[in-house]
């Protein structure tokens, strides 16, 4: 009796769990592999910015008002972050 069992369960195993199983571990495969590509990629363009010493360029000029009422320059913007009640300081 208990063989019959173990054989029914071996066969349900290799019928319904085993399939699901490798399935997800191929995707897993090819995420990881997606992922170190990005990796890769994104590590070759930081060593080619670092290589041929880009720097960034702002086009125009940064701190010119294209406020009607007070045209001229001005000081950027600033961001505050003001801490919520359950934040200490």
């Amino acid at each position: 009796v208990s063989h019959a069992i173990y054989l029914s369960w071996l066969s349900f195993r290799a019928d319904y769990i085993a399939p699901a199983i490798q399935a997800l571990s191929k995707f897993c495969v090819v995420v990881f592999l997606i992922q170190s590509a990005d990796r890769m990629i994104l590590c070759i363009g930081c060593f080619w910015i670092k290589y041929k010493k880009i720097k960034p360029q702002i086009k125009g000029d940064p701190f010119k008002s294209e406020d009607a009422e007070q045209p001229g320059y001005e000081c950027p913007m600033v961001l505050v972050q003001i801490p919520m009640c359950n934040e200490r300081e």
